[in-house]
C-alpha cells in the first residue's frame, strides 16, 4: 500500500526550489553582465567620482545655469531625438530637459532645448505607441506637463498612457500597479518581484498633472493611494528606509529585497521621495491620505539625509559607505528634497542637504570646452541584494542626464558657497 503523500505541500516545495534557484542564476548572470560591460571603456565600478573641485565663494546661481546649458547641449548634439526610445531612462531626460528651457535665461539655449523635446514627442507621433507596462508611461509626464501649458499635440499620447495607468493590472492584495503590467515580460514572475517602486515614478507624477488639467479627482486619489500602499509595505518601520519592491505570492506579501537585509537601495529611496512629494504637495489639505503621507515621507527623507555623505552625493546602497556614490540617484534626492522644501513638507535641514547634495552634482560634471558629461551613473538595477554594489556606471546615461537636470532646475538660483 502506498503511503499518504501531500502532493499540494511538495509541489509547494519544488516550487519554492525552483523558484530560489531562477532567482540565483538570474542574479549570478546580472553579475557577470555587469562584469563584462564594466570591463568596456567608459563603464567603471566607482560610482560618481568628483571631475572637478567646485571652490568656495562660487557663484553657484550662475555656475548652475551655464553648466545645465551645457548639459543639456551636449546630449542634444549627441543624440537625434527621433532615435530615442519612448521608455523611462528618456521620460526622466525629458523631464530634465524641458524643465531646463523653461528655467534658463539664454534665449537660444531656451529655444534649441525646447525644440528638441518637441522634436521627440513628434516622431514617436508617427509611430504607434502602446502601453503594456510601466516603464513606458514616463516620457508622458513632460508630454503632460507640455500639454498644461498649451501643447494640444500632446494629448493623444498622454491620454493613452493615463488610460493604461488607471486599468493597468494591480497586485490583488495591496492592489498597487505591477511593474511588468501586460507586457510578456510578466511571465518573469518569479524570480522578478511583482512591485517595484520604480514604477511610482513612472505613473503617479503623471496621473497627478493630468489631474491638474481635468480636475479628475479619481486621478488624483489613485496617485495619493498607490504611494501610501507601495510605502506601507516597503517602509522599514525602524530606519524609515523603503526597500526596493515586494510580491504577493500565496496570499502573503513579502518585501524584496527582505527588509531585514538592509539593502537599501539609492535610487528606490529616491523614486519614492520625488514621487511622494509631488502628490503630497498635490492633496487637499483635508485629503485622507495627505497625513499618513506626509508623515511617511518626512521620516524617509530624514533617514536619506543623515546618511548623506562628505561629498554631498548619496551611495548607491544608502546605509553602506563602502558601496560608490551615484549620481541618479542623489540628483532625484536633490530634486525631491527641494520641491519638498519648496512645498513646506521638508524643514531647513532637508534644503541644506539639497544645496550640498548639488555641490557635489557640480562636481561630477566632467568639462572640456563646451562639453559637459554627466559622470557616475548606475545602470539598470533589479531588486537583488547580491548585484546593488556591483552594477557598473557610466557616463551621459539618459535618465542619469535627466535627473541632473531636473535637480539643477530645483535648487536654482542658489547663494554663494562659503566653505
Amino acid at each position: 500500500m502506498l503511503p499518504d503523500v501531500d502532493w499540494t505541500q511538495r509541489m509547494g516545495r519544488l516550487r519554492s526550489v525552483i523558484s530560489a534557484r531562477r532567482a540565483f542564476g538570474s542574479g549570478l548572470l546580472l553579475v557577470l553582465i555587469g562584469v563584462l560591460y564594466a570591463r568596456n571603456e567608459g563603464l567603471s565600478m566607482r560610482g560618481a567620482v568628483p571631475q572637478q573641485r567646485i571652490a568656495a565663494g562660487t557663484d553657484v546661481a550662475k555656475l548652475l545655469e551655464l553648466t545645465a546649458n551645457g548639459v543639456a547641449r551636449t546630449w542634444i548634439a549627441d543624440h537625434r531625438a527621433s532615435k530615442l526610445p519612448f521608455r523611462w531612462g528618456q521620460g526622466v531626460l525629458m523631464l530634465g530637459l524641458d524643465c531646463t528651457a523653461q528655467h534658463t535665461r539664454d534665449a537660444g539655449a531656451a529655444a534649441a532645448i525646447d525644440a528638441y523635446v518637441r522634436s521627440y514627442y513628434e516622431s514617436h507621433d508617427k509611430r504607434t505607441t502602446t502601453f503594456t507596462w510601466s516603464d513606458e508611461v514616463t516620457p508622458a509626464i513632460a508630454a503632460a506637463t507640455r500639454l498644461a501649458r498649451g501643447e494640444r499635440a500632446r494629448q493623444r499620447v498622454v491620454d493613452e498612457a493615463v488610460h493604461y495607468v488607471m486599468h493597468a493590472p494591480r497586485t490583488s492584495v495591496r492592489g498597487v500597479i505591477t511593474h511588468f503590467g501586460r507586457s510578456p515580460l510578466r511571465y518573469l514572475a518569479p524570480p522578478f518581484p511583482d512591485a517595484w517602486v520604480d514604477s511610482l515614478f513612472h505613473v503617479v507624477p503623471l496621473l497627478i498633472r493630468h489631474a491638474q488639467i481635468t480636475n479628475a479627482a479619481r486621478e488624483l486619489d489613485e496617485a495619493a493611494e498607490q504611494v501610501v500602499r507601495f510605502m506601507r509595505v516597503v517602509q522599514d518601520p525602524k530606519t524609515g528606509l523603503v526597500t526596493h519592491a515586494f510580491s504577493e505570492r500565496d496570499g502573503t506579501v513579502a518585501p524584496e529585497p527582505a527588509i531585514d537585509a538592509q539593502a537599501f537601495w539609492l535610487r528606490g529611496q529616491a523614486w519614492v521621495l520625488a514621487s511622494g512629494v509631488e502628490a503630497w504637495a498635490a492633496l487637499p489639505e483635508q485629503h485622507p491620505l495627505r497625513t499618513e503621507l506626509g508623515d511617511r515621507l518626512v521620516r524617509l527623507e530624514r533617514a536619506v539625509t543623515a546618511r548623506q555623505a562628505p561629498s554631498g552625493l548619496f551611495h548607491t546602497l544608502v546605509t553602506r559607505t563602502d558601496s560608490y556614490e551615484e549620481t541618479a540617484g542623489s540628483a532625484l534626492v536633490v530634486y525631491a528634497l527641494s520641491r519638498g522644501v519648496t512645498a513646506k513638507l521638508f524643514d531647513v535641514p532637508a534644503q541644506q542637504a539639497a544645496a550640498r547634495g548639488m555641490r557635489g552634482l557640480l562636481a561630477i560634471i566632467e568639462h572640456d570646452g563646451e562639453r559637459y558629461e554627466v559622470t557616475g551613473t548606475s545602470l539598470g538595477t533589479n531588486p537583488w541584494p547580491a548585484i546593488y554594489a556591483y552594477v557598473p556606471t557610466a557616463s551621459q546615461v539618459s535618465y542619469g542626464v535627466g535627473a541632473w537636470l531636473l535637480a539643477a532646475c530645483e535648487q536654482h538660483p542658489q547663494p554663494k558657497l562659503s566653505n
